[in-house]
């Protein structure tokens, strides 16, 4: 049996455009969870279906769902406030996730959805933050 191919995901980087086009690393940034990919289709089901089994059609339209991560919360970081600036002023941004090996991203314009805090009595401070995504998701080399 071939040796696995699967790799780490240690390393993955979220990058968010200034606004000039210069991406920017979000700082400590920590598991990262989407895009989630999802073709929507119709019931299609009619009278006529064979064997009475449900029929589904794809309507042409995809959504890419939300990206969400944790950040170690700094509370006086630049890449971590300006997350909250685009929140509060519900600025469009575009993002690339690189994979850990640096050869390829995922390419994405969203908003930030959310952004939520967690304050234990053990533990270290954290935010919760989601990216919900407008458009596609384009998955490309990283020069």
């Amino acid at each position: 049996m071939p040796a696995t191919q699967a790799k780490g995901g240690f390393g993955t980087k979220l990058f968010r455009d200034d606004g000039t086009g210069t991406f920017v690393a979000i700082a400590e940034v920590m598991d990262i969870n989407g895009p989630e990919l999802t073709q929507i289709l119709d019931d299609a089901t009619n009278n006529d279906s064979t064997n009475g089994w449900g029929e589904k059609v794809a309507v042409g339209v995809r959504e890419a769902g939300d990206v969400t991560f944790q950040v170690n919360l700094l509370q006086d970081n630049v890449t971590q406030n300006n997350l909250y600036n685009d929140l509060n002023a519900s600025t469009q941004r575009n993002f690339r996730l690189v994979y850990p090996s640096g050869t390829k991203r995922l390419s994405f314009a969203g908003f930030v959805q959310r952004i939520g805090h967690t304050f234990p009595v053990k533990g270290k401070l954290l935010q919760d933050v989601t990216i919900s995504i407008t458009g596609p998701v384009v998955k490309e080399n990283n020069p």
